[in-house]
């Protein structure tokens, strides 16, 4: 199986989100979103400039029911259904999950999803990001 693996970059100072060659271009610090230092074998230009705080957000290999391409840090749009059988829509986080190694989708409490995030592959819609649209998780 072949997996794309890119990034974007979501700048804390600025507000905004650019492709991570900018970022590695710049020689900048990057972040994961967990707060963790990233670091990249195939980069090997100094992560480290103190004029920034830069988040990196790995592609998850998997577009939403539109074609979008979903992100760590994307909220989406879940179709549940509950013991009554009806069905309900509810905004999920989507996050790397350091148990399981997979990505995965957070409850509003921040756990995580029993099921992958490819469970939900076909029916998942973007709404925004944790960065820009935060209170969409509310």
């Amino acid at each position: 199986m072949n997996r794309e693996i890119k990034f974007k970059v979501w700048d804390v100072i600025n507000k905004r989100i650019f492709p991570f060659e900018e970022a590695v271009s710049t020689g900048v610090d990057i972040s994961t979103p967990d707060g963790r230092n990233y670091q990249m074998p195939l980069f090997s230009v100094a992560f480290v400039d103190n004029k920034h705080k830069l988040i990196a957000l790995q592609y998850t290999n998997l577009n939403d029911k539109n074609g979008k391409e979903l992100y760590d840090g994307d909220i989406v749009k879940v179709r549940e259904s509950n013991e009554q059988s009806s069905i309900s829509y509810e905004n999920k986080l989507i996050v790397w999950d350091n148990v399981e190694l997979r990505w995965g989708l957070s409850h509003k409490d921040f756990s995580i999803f029993s099921e992958p995030l490819n469970y939900f592959k076909g029916s998942l819609e973007l709404v925004g990001n944790v960065f820009e649209n935060k209170d969409l998780l509310k």
